[in-house]
């Protein structure tokens, strides 16, 4: 989603948060629009909400983030509000080893379903519970970066919504990146635009009229 049409904005982006259940996506969610952190009853369907981030080149844009459930039972619905969406944070819980191993079915729905320019960042989300208890860590440093890579995806470190850890400068770099891929987009959109203008600019004049004359005559 990119539009203009906000007065109080230059953009709006549509950004979804995707993972299992229990990862944490409500409380990245809360603590970076609230600042704060509380217990949350897991996400039923989907919810959303808005906040508008200045860039570094000083445009203003606003991220409409939308929360998603990793409950089966809300899939279908889940992955329906993925449509047109610019931007994911894919979570999962570094204590959580199903979390990490079901990461490729929630990016396989975000690519197949979320906009053709879709920009997608890990988020290794827990990190206080791994950092107190380092026998609670399920997934390696090693594992992490070899996903990234495998899968092109944007990792700014581990996080914690607890102890707001790398959440703020996760979603802002996502944001940062999503922009730049989007004024690409345009950029080439206006490009392929002209080009075909000028085509048609440049082609014979006379060579839409050309007509057949039937000799034949009428009574």
């Amino acid at each position: 989603m990119n539009s203009r049409s906000d007065p109080d904005c230059d953009y709006v982006y549509k950004v979804v948060l995707s993972g299992e259940m229990g990862v944490g996506k409500s409380n990245i969610l809360q603590r970076y629009h609230k600042g704060i952190f509380t217990r949350i009853s897991p996400t039923i369907g989907v919810e959303f909400l808005t906040k508008k981030i200045i860039l570094q080149n000083g445009l203003v844009v606003k991220a409409q983030i939308w929360d998603t459930s990793g409950s089966e039972r809300y899939r279908s619905i889940t992955t329906g509000h993925y449509r047109s969406a610019v931007g994911a944070l894919l979570v999962f819980d570094l204590s959580d080893r199903e979390s990490f191993e079901q990461l490729s079915y929630w990016l396989n729905c975000l690519r197949e379903h979320a906009d053709e320019q879709l920009v997608v960042a890990l988020v290794a989300n827990k990190y206080d519970l791994v950092q107190s208890d380092p026998g609670a860590r399920q997934v390696t440093e090693v594992e992490i970066q070899a996903f990234v890579k495998e899968n092109e995806l944007l990792y700014f470190g581990e996080s914690s919504a607890l102890s707001d850890r790398n959440i703020k400068e996760v979603v802002e770099s996502l944001m940062e990146n999503i922009h730049r891929v989007q004024v690409q987009v345009e950029e080439k959109r206006a490009k392929d635009s002209l080009k075909l203008k000028e085509k048609y600019s440049h082609q014979d004049p006379g060579s839409s009229q050309n007509t057949s004359i039937c000799g034949c005559g009428g009574s």
